[in-house]
């Protein structure tokens, strides 16, 4: 099959290297061939087939981000401050003041009148976009760092006097990564007959069907599949297509891989295995059950593709927090961290672009001459120093990226006009399973040979606002589509997260025991502060039968929020954990709340606490868990806690110990939580409220 350049990258406003939230033209970097005269009918239904499929997903970002946006406009427009900021969505009355510098921008930080905390119940993260508006004025900017009493922001435009009171910050939204989205999707549909596509983009397009999709839908939420129920709605016709090594380089790659895979001697049969595969193959599924090492798995393939191919990798994830785990874990490769380096963990940032290129002499020279002329008002020098600052910044980018061996970046950022040019073969996408299929377009789009999905579609799918796009596939992801036409995941089948006693029943239930223990019981020894009631401990359910309370389209329960704090508090007191290796999660996001206030009511910080929703926990791990389940009725709905993936991922967190709050009335209504909790009565791990107590 003919090669071409990536089908179209998206470009980044000048001036702003790590992307912006400005909308920005749209480039197609394509081979344009000759004359489409004579060309044969099969090639002309191929351009037809990947127009039509990119037009799809264009409505259905387009359905998404209008929902998106939809949404934050009726909560800013009809709940009052109070409630707002009672939901933990704002801070009103802040003041603010300039602090330094990020790099090339600036430094706000945003504290309350008289040194008052910031409520616990506050949802703003680091990497979040925040906005801040007083009187007609309005910025924004990425929360940096917050404690009890400051939020630490980077401003991304500063074109107002920041410093002083009356600054209300609100949660952000984020409107760049969906302008790449529709930038690329536009590009393949404006690209037509002038290009001829590559392998991995035709079998992903090709393959595609909405029915396939909704089939996909029902089989993965009917948890048919959880217990080994392996149907595939395909006839397994694309796994032929998918083992095929790349046209371009089958020979090298099935000479190398055998070699590569040799060296893995510290991995898991099954991780060697899987990667053996992925080496030479067009594309890959590999699933990782919770604590089975898909990140190791995936830091480990980069590394035996920078050995056989010597061209940059690209390693990619759907969130900040994914990719900097795939950064953490490549060390010892020439690596670069592309996108705003605020949104990157602390102690990774120096490995981010930003950061390398302020290291560049001519860059650093630069800067220094034009903050000298902006203090002087120096107007014309600013206008110069800025425009010969922007070139030396573009070179130097250029120049790092294209020495890296492995590109780092998350599948957003894969839109970036740094990127433009070039050529990268080997797409890694980590935690594929929570990305939605247009999102993963985007690094596949760099002219993709060789792409390897890996995740597990036993825990969440992509999270879909908009009823209509989810009601037509777009919280399938494409490891999920993929695997219901028949590819053949590599099962990585070692956990070495948790004590052996709390995933024997997730493996069980989810994973056909297939799923064995890698670490001992010794290894993972109980918490103090909990009076376990079984031999092997490290799991107790906690049952109340208090009423759930509705808060507009969410869900509380004080009575099992009380319980929540009481647990942490004689946690804490017994001195062995820290707030920071105590994780509560819970569906709802009005139980956040509530667990905050209860926290809080106990004299504790909550915001030094990992407080989460279950879907916002995927991915993460505690010593200690305790989930709060909230839904307790006369009618026994258990609303969303009743999909089973989120039953998966919420009992998968914990390293040594796990509670769980909720009404045993209401939970076994749904067959999965029924089935989970005869397991907690056969080996004695209930406790009522009043025992607790």
């Amino acid at each position: 099959m003919d090669e071409m350049a990536a089908l179209c990258a998206f470009q980044t406003s000048p001036g702003n290297l790590s992307g912006t939230r400005r909308r920005s033209p749209v480039v197609c970097a394509r081979r344009v061939r000759g004359s489409t005269r004579g060309r044969s009918e099969k090639r002309e239904g191929l351009y037809r087939r990947i127009g039509e499929y990119a037009e799809h997903f264009l409505k259905l970002s387009k359905l998404e981000f209008e929902a998106e946006q939809r949404a934050t406009r009726e909560l800013r427009e009809r709940a009052s401050a109070e409630k707002l900021c009672r939901d933990g969505e704002m801070v009103p009355s802040m003041r603010a003041v300039e602090c330094g510098e990020f790099f090339s921008e600036t430094i706000v930080l945003f504290s309350l009148k008289g040194n008052e905390r910031i409520p616990g119940s506050l949802r703003f993260s680091p990497g979040d976009l925040l906005d801040f508006s007083r009187a007609g004025e309005e910025a924004y900017g990425t929360l940096l760092e917050r404690t009890s009493k400051t939020l630490k922001v980077v401003v991304e435009s500063l074109n107002v006097e920041v410093s002083g009171d009356g600054w209300r910050v609100d949660r952000g939204s984020n409107a760049i990564n969906y302008e790449r989205l529709c930038a690329a999707l536009e590009g393949i549909i404006a690209s037509g007959q002038s290009a001829s596509p590559d392998e991995v983009i035709n079998l992903i397009s090709g393959t595609f069907s909405k029915d396939l999709v909704s089939a996909t839908r029902k089989l993965l939420c009917s948890g048919s599949i959880a217990n080994g129920d392996r149907r595939t709605i395909g006839a397994g016709k694309l796994e032929e297509q998918a083992k095929q090594p790349p046209t371009s380089s089958k020979k090298i790659l099935k000479q190398q891989a055998a070699e590569v895979s040799k060296t893995l001697s510290s991995l898991s049969q099954s991780q060697r295995t899987a990667i053996r595969s992925a080496l030479s193959r067009r594309v890959t599924l590999i699933q990782g059950p919770p604590g089975t090492g898909k990140t190791k798995t995936a830091c480990a393939l980069i590394g035996g593709y920078v050995q056989m191919r010597g061209t940059p990798i690209l390693a990619t994830a759907a969130s900040n927090t994914a990719t900097d785990n795939l950064l953490e874990g490549l060390e010892g490769l020439k690596v670069v961290r592309i996108g705003r380096a605020a949104c990157v963990r602390e102690n990774l940032r120096w490995l981010t672009l930003e950061a390398r290129i302020a290291k560049s002499r001519s860059v650093a020279g630069l800067r220094a001459k034009l903050r000298t002329a902006e203090r002087g008002n120096n107007s014309r020098a600013v206008r110069q120093l800025r425009a010969i600052l922007f070139q030396e910044e573009k070179q130097a980018a250029k120049k790092i990226i294209s020495g890296s061996d492995v590109i780092v970046s998350t599948c957003g950022s894969c839109g970036s006009e740094l990127l433009d040019g070039l050529r990268i073969p080997t797409v890694v996408i980590d935690e594929a399973t929570q990305a939605a299929e247009p999102t993963t377009l985007l690094p596949v789009l760099r002219g993709c040979e060789q792409l390897v999905l890996i995740g597990d579609h036993h825990q969440l799918p992509p999270t879909v606002i908009s009823e209509e796009a989810t009601a037509q596939g777009l919280d399938v992801s494409l490891f999920s589509r993929f695997w219901a036409m028949g590819i053949e995941p590599h099962l990585l089948n070692i956990q070495y997260r948790m004590h052996p006693f709390l995933f024997k029943l997730p493996s069980e239930m989810f994973y056909g025991g297939k799923i064995l223990s890698g670490v001992t019981a010794e290894q993972r020894p109980v918490p103090r502060g909990i009076q376990w009631r079984n031999r092997a401990g490290a799991l107790m359910f906690v049952k109340t039968e208090s009423p759930d309370q509705a808060e507009g389209t969410s869900f509380a329960n004080s009575r099992e929020a009380a319980v929540v704090g009481k647990l942490v508090k004689e946690l804490l007191n017994a001195g062995e954990l820290s707030a920071e290796q105590i994780g509560v999660i819970t569906p709802y996001s009005g139980q956040v709340r509530a667990i905050c206030e209860s926290l809080e009511g106990h004299g504790l910080d909550a915001g030094k606490m990992d407080i989460s929703s279950v879907d916002g926990f995927q991915g993460r791990e505690k010593e200690l868990i305790i989930f709060s389940a909230v839904r307790c009725n006369k009618e026994r709905r258990l609303g969303f806690t009743n999909d089973w993936r989120r039953l998966n991922v919420a009992l998968t967190r914990a390293r040594r110990g796990l509670v769980v709050v909720g009404s045993e009335d209401t939970l076994s209504a749904d067959k999965t939580w029924a089935r989970w909790l005869r397991s907690v009565h056969d080996h004695e791990c209930s406790v009522s409220e009043e025992e607790f107590r």
